[in-house]
């Protein structure tokens, strides 16, 4: 990612701030951070500016060592919070001291635009509010803070959407709390960020009346809907119906070329087909369609639809590769020499495509078969290689192979990948990289850095990063223990396998609550005690261990009729489970 280019300061005076790299290579430090220069100001008001901006650090630094009284995630002292532990594993426990610690120390609250801003600093290295980045750090934030951490931050995004001009629909890329924002017109992605957060708001506890608030004069809904007409207008090519971005990695914000404005799409920029933007678009077509449908507008919501499914084919159709078994990470829409394999690269654009439901289940095996065997090849002891091979010296201009997004390994997209093997029935293998994974992190304890070089091994950028902690925590939370509540209802799908373990899992603000203890396999039996505030009936899916199944499912010992379900290499018992606090007992056989 990449840093300022122009900020209000909190006393008022505009400053003009060179982009810097955020990450380090050879030969020089490009360090995470900004680098101010005056602009049209005298030397006075500039240092008074830059003094400002300093106290704003240092009250950021006394907000790391412990939240406010009274916000946050300080409300929770001495109260339920979300916690796990799994017993055979203990470290998998402590990873939730480091996540919840960071996403503390970079929770922010402040007067904004719309309204009371509540929400989160990309890291420790940027001052900024990324869209990107919120639309990861959103679904595991629903359990450690209020709604409002989501509500009011797509707010502040929609308030700043570009009113008229070309540009028109356009939102922010990134907002700053001092005032101002930007966009990384080389990426395609940032508009549908906010419209995967602002998804998660609505399931979470906003609903279809926060869908209805207006933000200056326009409702909610109308303006996400301008936001995807937007990019329609501006962004998808006509005769694919695929959305473009300049030459960048399939997911990453750095032109190759690089150049003064390397974030920035120019005219006569060389574009791109992205896979990892096509996932990402047919996510927000889904979801902008259930919002729509939600408040009313039915023929938008079927045409939002609609070019969600020939999205789909299109891409499984110009992408896919049988042969390989994953998908492509990038198309040129204009066929040149590249003097390299371009389809050979495995990109993390196709977690994106299995996240998203691009991929069926025996694409997903084949896409995680093929990651493994990257992170084997590269010898990396934990996955979040972001593409693999690297692309060839000189291809990107400021990254060598190994570097940021030319192949730099990232938990950021560690923890995405891990909860997307655990949902797409490769079980085995997500809980084996999480085990990995909290090694990793036991060797800097309190730490969660961007990135790491590809060969070093060696930390870079942010060293709390935000929306690497949450990714993490989102692993363990939906991807090991299977939490999902929403205002529809509840369903718990543990995937500790014969494991013993626990769950603590709240939503503030909402008053939901799911409490799960399970026990590990004694014998025949498994004994799973739940306690949930929802009072409707809900669904437990227990993944069985490996070689048996279930012949007898009892509910407070009173028989329970159960199915059977297989997700890629998973096999599920399935049973219907009522609100309140129950204990279910499975008796199994070997198959």
């Amino acid at each position: 990612m990449y840093g300022f280019r122009q900020l209000t300061c909190i006393t008022g005076c505009r400053l003009a701030i060179r982009p810097v790299q955020s990450f380090c290579r050879p030969g020089g430090c490009l360090a995470a951070g900004i680098l101010l220069e005056e602009a049209s100001l005298d030397r006075r008001t500039f240092l008074a500016s830059l003094s400002s901006l300093l106290a704003l650090a240092r009250a950021r630094g006394a907000r790391a060592e412990g939240p406010a009284p009274g916000t946050g995630a300080s409300r929770h002292r001495g109260q339920l919070l979300t916690a796990w532990r799994v017993d055979e594993f203990p470290a998998l426990g402590a990873l939730r001291e480091t996540v919840l610690s960071v996403l503390e120390a970079n929770r922010i609250e402040y007067p904004g635009l719309s309204g009371y801003v509540q929400t989160f600093w990309a890291g420790d290295a940027y001052h900024g509010v990324f869209a990107r980045d919120l639309g990861t750090i959103g679904p595991f934030a629903r359990f450690v803070y209020p709604g409002e951490y989501l509500r009011s931050t797509v707010e502040e995004f929609l308030i700043q959407q570009t009113a008229s001009g070309p540009e028109a629909g356009a939102l922010p890329g990134v907002f700053y709390p001092g005032g101002g924002n930007d966009k990384a017109t080389a990426t395609s992605d940032e508009d549908l960020s906010v419209i995967h957060l602002a998804y998660l708001a609505y399931r979470h506890d906003g609903g279809v009346g926060w869908l209805r608030r207006t933000v200056e004069g326009l409702p909610i809904i109308r303006r996400l809907n301008w936001a995807m007409e937007f990019l329609y207008r501006t962004r998808v090519e006509a005769s694919t119906q695929l959305l473009t971005r300049a030459e960048t990695t399939d997911w990453g914000d750095v032109k190759a070329a690089g150049g003064e404005h390397p974030t920035d799409r120019l005219p006569g920029d060389p574009v791109v087909f992205s896979l990892y933007d096509q996932a990402l678009l047919f996510r927000g077509l889904l979801e902008l369609g259930e919002l729509a449908e939600a408040t009313g507008l039915s023929s938008i919501a079927a045409d939002w639809r609609g070019r969600a499914f020939a999205l789909r084919a299109t891409v499984n159709r110009l992408f896919w590769q049988p042969q390989r078994g994953f998908y492509r990470a990038r198309l040129f829409p204009v066929l040149t020499e590249q003097g390299y394999d371009e389809d050979a690269i495995l990109s993390v654009g196709n977690v994106e495509a299995v996240r998203a439901g691009l991929a069926d289940a025996e694409q997903a095996r084949l896409i995680f078969a093929n990651f493994e065997r990257a992170r084997l090849a590269a010898r990396s002891p934990k996955v979040g290689i972001v593409n693999w091979p690297p692309y060839p010296e000189g291809v990107f201009a400021t990254m060598l192979p190994g570097e940021y997004q030319n192949g730099g390994i990232w938990d950021w997209w560690a923890g995405r990948q891990i909860e997307a093997e655990f949902q797409a029935g490769q079980s085995s293998l997500a809980y084996q990289h999480l085990v990995a994974l909290a090694e990793d992190w036991a060797q800097r304890p309190g730490e969660v850095w961007e990135w790491q070089e590809l060969w070093s091994r060696q930390p870079r950028g942010s060293s709390r990063y935000t929306g690497a902690a949450a990714v993490v925590g989102s692993a363990i939370v939906s991807g090991l223990f299977g939490i999902e509540m929403t205002r529809e209802g509840f369903r718990l799908s543990p995937r500790l396998a014969g494991r013993s373990g626990a769950i603590i899992a709240e939503q503030p603000g909402t008053g939901r609550v799911v409490q799960l203890e399970l026990g590990g396999l004694d014998q025949d039996t498994i004994q799973v005690r739940y306690r949930t505030s929802s009072v409707g009936t809900g669904e437990l899916r227990y993944l069985l261990p490996p070689g048996l199944g279930a012949r007898l499912v009892l509910l407070d010992d009173q028989p329970l009729a159960a199915r059977t379900e297989t997700v890629g290499d998973d096999q599920y018992v399935v049973v219907p489970i009522p609100g309140g606090a129950h204990t279910v007992t499975f008796r199994l056989l070997a198959l």
